[in-house]
C-alpha cells in the first residue's frame, strides 16, 4: 500500500507545482494592473482646438460643364494635394458615410439650382457632415434653391429672394456686363483686413469682380464674417412684372461670409458662382483668382488653425501639486473588486495663497508658412474659475517658442477650480483649454504659531490670567492682614 501512494507522488507533484505557477502569475498580474492604473489616471485636461484639414474633396455641380468654366479653380485645388471627386448633385448615389466614418472631408457646392432630393444626398445630410467636423464651400447664384438657402440659413445666412441680383452704377466691368442685366458685375472692393480669413489678399488692394446674390447676416451673429462686402453705391433688386423691389444696399449686402461652427467646422457662402469662373480669374486687374485661392485655404483648415499642447502648472518654487486620492496597491485582491472613488484619482490640490504657476505652448498652423509654428499674441488670457471667475490674467508669452505663462496668488477660497482658457478670434479656431484642480485650506499644523491679527486676543488671554493672578495675590494677602489685625 505504501509502495502504490509512493508511486502516485511523482505525477501529482507537476499539477501542484502547475497551479502554484499560475497562482503566482495570477498575483503578479494583478500587481501589474494595480500599478498601470495608478500612473495611467485619466487626465484633467479638456482641450478644443483646430484640426488640419483633410485632402478628400466632394465637387458636387449642376452640370459636369463646370468643371471647364471653373477649371483654374479646381486645379489650384489640386496643386495644393486635394482628390476631388466630381459628381451631379441631382444624380448624387453614393454614400457620404461607409461604416460610420465619412469618404470626404471637404464639400465643394457649385450647384445653385440642386434640390439636395436624393436618398444620398439631402439638406440633412450636410448637416451631419458639417457637424462631424466636415468643412463646406457653397457659391449660389439669382436660382438659388429652397434646399441651398435652407442650409444657409442653418448658419444665419439669409440669401435675398430669388431672381434678385446686385447692381452698381457707378463701379462694375462694363467688358463683361450682358445686354439683359446691364450693371450687374459689380467691382467690390470691401474686403475683410483679416490675413487669417484671405491671407495675402486682404490687403491686394484689387477689385473682386461678382455677379449674384447679395445675403444679411445677423448683428448677433458672433460665429459668422463677413468676407466681401458689396460697395457703398450698389444695392439688391429683384424686377418682376415691372416692378423693381429693393432688398439692401451698401455695405448691409454682404456678398461672401465666412462661418466658423462651434466645433471648428468651417463654412463658406458665396452669392455668385461666377465669383470662380475662369472668365473672371483671367479679366485684367481684377483680383478673384487670389482671393477664391485664399478663401478656399481657410475653408479647408490649411490656415488659422491653433492648438495648444504641454498645458503644465505647479508652485512657483517648482514643486508639484498634492495629490488629492492616491491610488495603493492591493495584492491580495483582483482590481475588480475594488470599488471606485467618487473623486478622481489623481485630483491635483493647491493650498489657499499659493504662489502657482501656469503655462502651455500655442501653435498656429499655415502651409504656406510650412506647417505648425509658435504662435505670437499678447491678448490670450487665463481665468481661474469656481462658477465665476476668482481670476483672469493676461498671459505673458514669448514669441520665439510660443510659450504663454503666468503667475498668480490662489483666492482665499477653497473648493474645486478650473484653469481655463477661451480664446475666440475671427479667422481663427477657438482654442479651449479647462484644466481641473482643487484648493484645499490651511491645515491645523501649518498655520503660523502667532497670527497677527489674533494680537487682541492673545492681549486678551493674558490680560485676563494677570488680572486673576493679581486679584487672587490681593485677595490673599488682604485677608490675612485683616486676620492678623483681628488677633
Amino acid at each position: 500500500m505504501m509502495r502504490r501512494r509512493l508511486q502516485r507522488i511523482p505525477w501529482r507533484l507537476p499539477l501542484l507545482l502547475a497551479l502554484l505557477l499560475s497562482c503566482c502569475l495570477q498575483r503578479a498580474a494583478v500587481a501589474a494592473a494595480g500599478s498601470e492604473d495608478s500612473s495611467n489616471a485619466p487626465a484633467t485636461t479638456g482641450v478644443l482646438s483646430g484640426t488640419v484639414g483633410g485632402k478628400r474633396t466632394l465637387v458636387l455641380l449642376d452640370t459636369f460643364t463646370t468643371r471647364q468654366t471653373h477649371s483654374a479653380f479646381f486645379s489650384s485645388l489640386r496643386s495644393r494635394g486635394h482628390q476631388l471627386t466630381f459628381q451631379l448633385a441631382s444624380q448624387m448615389e453614393a454614400e457620404l458615410v461607409s461604416f460610420g466614418e465619412y469618404l470626404y472631408d471637404n464639400m465643394v457646392v457649385f450647384a445653385p439650382r440642386a434640390k439636395l432630393d436624393t436618398k444620398a444626398l439631402g439638406v440633412a445630410s450636410i448637416v451631419d457632415f458639417v457637424d462631424s467636423g466636415g468643412n463646406l464651400l457653397l457659391a449660389g447664384g439669382p436660382e438659388l434653391s429652397k434646399s441651398m438657402r435652407h442650409v444657409s440659413a442653418l448658419s444665419g445666412v439669409e440669401f435675398d429672394p430669388s431672381g434678385s441680383m446686385v447692381a452698381d452704377h457707378f463701379s462694375f466691368a462694363s467688358e463683361l456686363e450682358e445686354a439683359t442685366a446691364p450693371h450687374t458685375v459689380v467691382k467690390a472692393t470691401d474686403v475683410a483686413d483679416n490675413t487669417f480669413l484671405l491671407g495675402s489678399a486682404a490687403r491686394a488692394g484689387k477689385p473682386i469682380l461678382f455677379r449674384g446674390l447679395a445675403h444679411t447676416v445677423a448683428d448677433d451673429n458672433v460665429l459668422a464674417a463677413p468676407v466681401l462686402r458689396a460697395p457703398g453705391t450698389a444695392y439688391s433688386f429683384s424686377a418682376r412684372k415691372g416692378a423693381v423691389t429693393l432688398h439692401n444696399a451698401g455695405a448691409d449686402a454682404a456678398l461672401v461670409t465666412a462661418v466658423q461652427a462651434r466645433n471648428n467646422a468651417r463654412l463658406v457662402f458665396a452669392g455668385s458662382l461666377d465669383l470662380f469662373s475662369n472668365r473672371f480669374f483671367e479679366e485684367p486687374g481684377a483680383g478673384n483668382q487670389a482671393f477664391c485661392e485664399e478663401l478656399s485655404k481657410w475653408a479647408f483648415a490649411e490656415r488659422g488653425v491653433l492648438r495648444a499642447s504641454r498645458v503644465t502648472h505647479r508652485r512657483r518654487d517648482g514643486s508639484a501639486a498634492e495629490l488629492l486620492l492616491k491610488q495603493k496597491q492591493r495584492l491580495d485582491q483582483a482590481a475588480s473588486l475594488f470599488p471606485e472613488p467618487e473623486i478622481a484619482k489623481n485630483s491635483q490640490v493647491y493650498r489657499i495663497k499659493d504662489d502657482i504657476t501656469y503655462s502651455l505652448v500655442l501653435e498656429e498652423y499655415d502651409a504656406d508658412q510650412g506647417g505648425w509654428r509658435p504662435y505670437a499674441a499678447d491678448d490670450v488670457q487665463m481665468e481661474f474659475v469656481m462658477l465665476d471667475a476668482y481670476e483672469r490674467i493676461t498671459l505673458a508669452s514669448d514669441a520665439a517658442t510660443g510659450t504663454f505663462s503666468t503667475t498668480f496668488t490662489a483666492p482665499d477660497t477653497y473648493g474645486i477650480f478650473k484653469f481655463r482658457i477661451l480664446y475666440r478670434r475671427v479667422g481663427l479656431t477657438v482654442l479651449l483649454v479647462s484644466t481641473q484642480v482643487s484648493i484645499r485650506p490651511y491645515k491645523h499644523n501649518e498655520y503660523e504659531r502667532f497670527i497677527p491679527s489674533a494680537y487682541p486676543y492673545y492681549a486678551g488671554a493674558l490680560s485676563l490670567m494677570g488680572g486673576f493672578f493679581i486679584f487672587t495675590y490681593v485677595f490673599i494677602n488682604a485677608s490675612g492682614s485683616q486676620k492678623r489685625k483681628h488677633d
